[in-house]
């Protein structure tokens, strides 16, 4: 696979969400929440789109698996495609974190009330970062039912991510590639008859 292919895909799978993420961003804190007015329905409209974005990564992740041992995909270009992906969710749920702070302060203990706008986005950077990789300090804790419920969201896909696609990626490779191997078998044998 060439180097612009991996370019293209990074940009595909890199770009795009990040672009698509921060379009609901501007939209759910400038146009949802003044809207809604409840800071409850507002942060339960935040784990909607928490959960849509679990479900895309989640899709996504299980799409390049199966489409990366199918076509023997070299393992540093399905890395890349897996490095993206998790910055990609860290990104997200970072910025679900801060949708959800700004609608009830409340709802994370841990975050200096005195902050910016951009350090409240960069400790829930931090934060995201890691409930994802499992290194969670206990500086910031969630209090709320939807703040928790985000959580659990990040831990279950990088879980997901983690553990489960990294230990079975060679196991469902090897599957796949012993699949074809007996598909492309049974086909040659037919069209010999």
């Amino acid at each position: 696979m060439s180097y612009s292919v991996l370019l293209r895909n990074a940009l595909l799978h890199g770009f795009l969400p990040l672009l698509i993420i921060n379009v609901w961003v501007i939209i759910y804190h400038y146009a949802l929440m003044p809207l809604l007015g409840s800071n409850t329905v507002f942060a339960w409209a935040v784990i909607v789109l928490g959960l849509s974005e679990l479900l895309y990564f989640f899709y996504m992740l299980l799409k390049k698996i199966i489409e990366a041992a199918r076509k023997n995909t070299p393992m540093y270009i399905f890395l890349v495609f897996l490095f993206l992906n998790m910055l990609n969710a860290i990104y997200a749920f970072a910025w679900n974190y801060w949708l959800v702070y700004t609608s009830n302060p409340k709802s994370f203990e841990g975050v200096n009330p005195q902050f910016t706008a951009f350090e409240q986005v960069f400790e829930f950077f931090y934060f995201s970062s890691l409930t994802f990789s499992y290194f969670g300090y206990g500086e910031i804790m969630p209090t709320t039912i939807p703040s928790k419920l985000l959580v659990m969201m990040e831990i279950g896909l990088s879980f997901t991510t983690m553990i489960f696609v990294l230990a079975d990626f060679v196991g469902l490779r090897e599957s796949l590639l012993q699949e074809n191997e007996n598909l492309h078998t049974t086909n040659h044998s037919h069209n010999s008859h």
